[in-house]
């Protein structure tokens, strides 16, 4: 028996199973991850090595060198390319096309190994090679905290205890600080003392060393029990340091001034509108939904304010979920706005009952393809969304197809049942022949292998699913609504043709104009070879952008100074270029990072 008599058949199950899958379509809706753009796989990692006093040359021929052979070795590598700084060497990994998301963890532990593995080669006072291939983490919600008064370190404590209380927050991955200096002891030693006390340089040294070394002072058994011991006298502040004892009757402090302090020249300074500040960066979990997540951050911010120290201030710098919000019900309205559009022309040219009808198969066919994404994990963004609008205008065919069908034999006196029956089993084959045809037309993005194949191919799927499931139920929902729904012809009873339904004077004007295009093929020809030539000369025309200009109300300068450049000294540059910025009008705020 074929599938539509089939559902003629068992009718009830059919609408039955029509709601349900609509009513899964919404509640998919509401649970689909959101995100502005698709997630895609970088490539590329980077493996650090620090040589400390080597020149850039010696650094090239000693360390960058030596790891390029090793890195080489592994056999999915594209490209690799060394930079070699004075003191540091830096060696960037590109792997092939062909390399998937899944297999990247793998494919890093082997790189981690060859590394390890040709390290114990390199130049004494060479530090471990470090491979970094965190690249793919995007920070969802981005925050600077800073307080007049207080220094980096109390800042740094405020920063713990947020991300602390922020990592249990829903869908959150992990969070970074940016900005945090290093807090180091400074120790100023007076030449003229040391000079006189006949101090040796090696002796502080290893005072120093000495004090900042655990030993193990072994245990003590009393009666039956094991006590550990633990020395006195270790280092618990920086007062402590000038305790210690150089030589006889003779202190650190006594020969030295002690201050606690920053290093001369950070990795990276974060300030906001000129504040010293620390950068706080959430990223969302993989495949997860980045408005649930901020939505949870802001309520659980908004639960530690009473926690926050007086002074302290937790500044916006990025809120993606805010952005993703407008983006996502941007596209959504646009859309529904598409559905109507689509459902107006219908019922214009189609009449009411054939309009309403396939627009409400269309809104299925939205919705069933909304559930299909929820269960293999395809989620709004950018590009799926946008394949909803590409597919809306073929989404409709395979059922207007149908219901025409069924509305002429009805116009003619015919079962409508029977139409339904007999057209869906003449044309349902054709029409997957069609659909398919459709959607191979985007197979190049879904199979490319690429960065621009992976970032697009929710386009591919979406449109793929829609029109399988548009070509599904039209061959069994909408045959089905069309007997029920449509006007004219018999219940049952097959009645003789009355009327020609394409008698009108638009199906006339339509067959007269092509009857003249056949009988001046020539002109048509040459019309069309017109066509076809402006066509290419205007896609030649076309600006040409893989990524859409951003919606987002920021800007980013970029402020480069010549190699070498000390960072405090880059950062005056960087805050001059922030404070012109801040007397613009309509600026909110300005946000700097230098160095990194």
């Amino acid at each position: 028996m074929n599938l539509v008599e089939t559902c003629f058949r068992k009718r009830t199950v059919t609408i039955g199973l029509a709601v349900a899958l609509a009513i899964a379509g919404v509640r998919s809706y509401f649970n689909l991850g959101r995100l502005e753009d698709p997630e895609f796989t970088i490539r590329c990692a980077q493996v650090l090595t620090a040589y400390p006093g080597a020149t850039a040359q010696e650094v090239a021929e000693r360390v960058s060198d030596p790891i390029e052979i090793a890195v080489q070795r592994l056999g999915r590598v594209k490209h690799v390319t060394s930079i070699s700084y004075p003191g540091k060497s830096i060696v960037l990994v590109e792997l092939k096309d062909e390399c998937i998301g899944s297999e990247l963890p793998q494919i890093w532990d082997e790189l981690r190994r060859k590394v390890n593995d040709m390290a114990g080669n390199l130049p004494e006072g060479c530090s471990k090679p470090l491979v970094y291939d965190d690249y793919g983490d995007v920070y969802g919600v981005f925050y600077s905290i800073s307080g007049d008064g207080y220094t980096y370190a109390e800042l740094k404590e405020h920063a713990k205890f947020l991300r602390k209380e922020l990592l249990l927050c829903s869908d959150v991955a992990k969070i970074d600080l940016l900005g945090d200096q290093q807090e180091i002891v400074e120790i100023n030693l007076s030449r003229a003392k040391i000079a006189a006390l006949d101090i040796p340089p090696e002796k502080l040294a290893a005072v120093l060393r000495g004090q900042s070394v655990p030993e193990d002072a072994g245990d003590l058994r009393v009666a039956d029990k094991t006590i550990r011991i633990s020395p006195t006298g270790s280092i618990k502040t920086v007062e402590d340091f000038g305790g210690l004892m150089v030589i006889p009757n003779v202190f650190l402090r006594d020969i030295a001034t002690i201050r606690r302090t920053y290093a001369d020249n950070p990795g990276i300074l974060v300030k906001r509108n000129g504040r010293p500040s620390i950068g706080f960066g959430i990223s969302t979990a993989k495949g997860g939904n980045v408005i649930r997540m901020g939505e949870a951050v802001e309520k659980r911010m908004r639960e530690l304010v009473a926690e926050t120290p007086i002074g302290i201030e937790v500044d916006v710098i990025s809120h993606q979920a805010t952005s993703v919000k407008v983006a996502v019900n941007g596209f959504i309205e646009n859309l529904i706005e598409s559905v109507i559009l689509v459902i107006a022309v219908l019922l214009f040219t189609m009449g009411l009952r054939s309009g309403l009808l396939i627009g409400g198969v269309l809104i299925l066919t939205v919705l069933a393809t909304v559930f299909v994404m929820d269960v293999f994990g395809i989620m709004f963004e950018r590009i799926s969304l946008g394949a909803f609008i590409i597919a809306l205008g073929m989404l409709v065919d395979n059922a207007i197809v149908i219901t025409e069908a069924v509305l002429v034999a009805a116009n003619r006196g015919e079962s409508k049942k029977d139409a339904a029956i007999a057209v869906v089993k003449q044309t349902q084959w054709a029409l997957l022949g069609g659909t398919a045809i459709a959607i191979l037309s985007f197979a190049p993005i879904g199979a490319s292998q690429n960065a621009s194949g992976e970032y697009c191919r929710s386009l591919f799927l979406v449109i793929g699913i829609s029109l399988l499931l548009s070509w599904v139920l039209a061959i069994t929902v909408t045959p089905l609504l069309a007997a029920r729904f449509l006007t004219g012809g018999a219940a049952g009873v097959r009645a003789l043709p009355q009327t020609d339904p394409y008698s009108g004077w638009f199906f006339k004007g339509y067959r007269n104009l092509l009857e003249w295009c056949v009988n001046n093929r020539g002109f048509t020809l040459f019309a069309l070879a017109c066509l076809l030539v402006a066509s290419v000369i205007g896609f030649g025309r076309v600006k040409q952008n893989f990524f859409p200009d951003s919606t987002r109300p920021q800007f980013m300068v970029h402020v480069w100074m010549p190699e070498g450049t000390f960072i405090p000294k880059t950062d005056e540059r960087v805050q001059a270029v922030a404070e012109a910025a801040r007397k613009l009008p309509g600026v909110k705020g300005v946000s700097t990072f230098t160095g990194g």
